[in-house]
């Protein structure tokens, strides 16, 4: 099928020699590319100047691959343009899974010979050019939240796993899959004690360094009290049962607090990371709520008050 010329591709891909090879050959072959870093930039360039077809890494700063692609799916004057992933390390059945439900057209693996990498993007413009009318975008956001988590923390405890059992530190892979999730994601040892938290992490509970929180019993600092103020015991925590007994929790009905003393409603996961078929701790993910909950409460103000129209 005959395209205009020349087609504009949009590459968002945090590594930089990844980056420039693929703009060279694009370019090469007669594309116009703008290229990024990190998905928050890709989503800025796209709503400027949307492309014609968008291939993007999946770990990345900011917002990554997965988060990019759900928010351009969810915008109806963007989601018929061609989704293509190319990643090293997101290579599992359940990555693929998740691709498909946000409607991704290609997932592919790198490295990738630049003959077959030019071959697929122009069979993906073809073929999405036949189907474009009956593109499905089938996952809401808060199923979109749940297994966007869920591969995160699943990707963190592989690596992390990895990592004791090679007995080795300053793992790059940990520090950017840390790094580039806009959720907050922590991790603990079998005594509680902080290991790692990530950038998020840090910023949604006030601190400035993760030194404020690595090496410190994080339920003591962030999860000690219940909403109520009253006290909330470690051993009746769920992170903590996760902790002894293996078992993930999924909690929406709490609050964790802040350096200044202040508290969020906060919605957290946790799962255990095994070694040699035991537990050797936690990762924790967690988002701040607040707008959901003011959300609900309006929701339910203004259905009381409907209710209260029609029975006077």
């Amino acid at each position: 099928m005959n395209h205009r010329h020349p087609l504009r591709v949009l590459v968002a891909e945090d590594n930089t020699d990844s980056r420039e090879l693929m703009v060279l050959t694009l370019e090469d072959n007669g594309f116009e590319v703008q290229s990024c870093a990190n998905g928050a930039d890709a989503l800025t360039k796209i709503h400027h100047s949307p492309p014609d077809i968008i291939i993007s890494d999946i770990p990345m700063l900011k917002l990554d691959g997965f988060e990019l692609c759900f928010q351009i799916k969810q915008d109806s004057a963007l989601r018929n343009i061609p989704f293509i992933f190319c990643t090293a390390h997101h290579t599992e059945a359940t990555d693929r899974q998740l691709a498909t439900r946000l409607g991704v057209d290609r997932f592919l693996l790198k490295p990738i010979e630049p003959d077959n990498f030019l071959a697929i993007l122009h069979d993906t413009l073809n073929e999405h050019d036949l189907k474009i009318k009956s593109t499905q975008f089938n996952i809401d956001r808060a199923t979109f939240e749940q297994l966007h988590r869920k591969q995160v923390t699943n990707k963190l405890e592989q690596e992390i796993a990895t990592l004791t059992e090679k007995h080795t530190s300053g793992n790059e892979m940990v520090k950017d899959l840390l790094d580039y999730t806009a959720e907050a994601i922590f991790g603990v040892d079998i005594e509680g004690i902080c290991t790692f938290a990530n950038p998020a992490c840090i910023r949604m509970l006030g601190y400035q360094d993760t030194d404020e929180l690595i090496g410190h019993n994080l339920h003591q600092m962030i999860h000690s009290k219940r909403p109520d103020d009253t006290p909330y015991p470690e051993d009746a925590c769920p992170m903590h049962y996760t902790l002894t007994t293996g078992n993930s929790t999924h909690i929406d009905n709490e609050v964790l607090w802040r350096a200044d003393g202040s508290s969020f409603p906060a919605e957290y996961r946790s799962n255990a990371i095994h070694r040699d078929g035991k537990i050797a701790g936690v990762v924790v993910t967690f988002l701040d709520i607040s707008e959901r909950k003011w959300a609900e409460a309006s929701l339910q103000e203004s259905e009381a008050r409907f209710r209260s129209i029609f029975q006077s």
